[in-house]
């Protein structure tokens, strides 16, 4: 048989039992229980060296997830920061900016006359935000009310007066710059007044 090993399958059927007998004929050696064991150690070292780079793999790609998701949540805060500061007359050119909102100690404040008295000091038309380094998150304020969390896991952000153009045509914006991850970049925007 030239050392080759032979497999064949007989199925017999005999009268008067009529189920099949399967019988499964081997021609050659089988395996020696010493090949098993080093196929077997073989294979788990294999196993044990694909292990570490998928572990690496995955906590990356679960970090840039982290990451991803972080810094969408600060969009969407800029999103309803740029909403609240329309809503407050910041987005109108005919208003003056610096009486619709107030940077200080690192919170910002937009002050709005919602129920359009004259009054900018009423309940719920003062909307603050503020950055609390110790817990990394950004915390929001509606009136006087309570901070509530808003975002989390920030590394930095803070809030600034800064000038857009110069002469005539300057207008007085807010640069927000945040940093969400450790490894990230910082990141600028700046929320200025329409001109109509």
């Amino acid at each position: 048989m030239n050392g080759k090993r032979e497999f064949y399958f007989n199925l017999s059927l005999e009268m008067p039992n009529f189920y099949p007998q399967f019988r499964l004929h081997f021609s050659g050696a089988g395996f020696t229980l010493l090949e098993v064991m080093i196929a077997l150690a073989v294979l788990s070292v294999l196993v044990l060296t694909l292990q570490s780079p998928l572990d690496h793999f995955h906590r990356f790609i679960f970090n840039q997830q982290i990451e991803s998701d972080r810094t969408m949540s600060v969009q969407r805060a800029q999103l309803l920061m740029k909403a609240e500061l329309v809503q407050a007359g910041f987005g109108i050119s005919s208003s003056d900016p610096e009486e619709a909102i107030a940077i200080e100690n690192g919170t910002l404040t937009f002050k709005a006359d919602l129920n359009l008295d004259g009054d900018l000091n009423d309940a719920r038309e003062k909307i603050s935000y503020r950055f609390d380094e110790k817990r990394q998150m950004l915390l929001r304020k509606s009136g006087r009310g309570a901070y509530q969390r808003f975002v989390e896991g920030l590394r930095f952000l803070s809030f600034a007066y800064s000038p857009s153009g110069s002469g005539e045509g300057s207008r007085l914006c807010i640069r927000i710059t945040t940093r969400v991850w450790e490894q990230t970049d910082i990141s600028e925007s700046l929320l200025c007044p329409l001109k109509l």
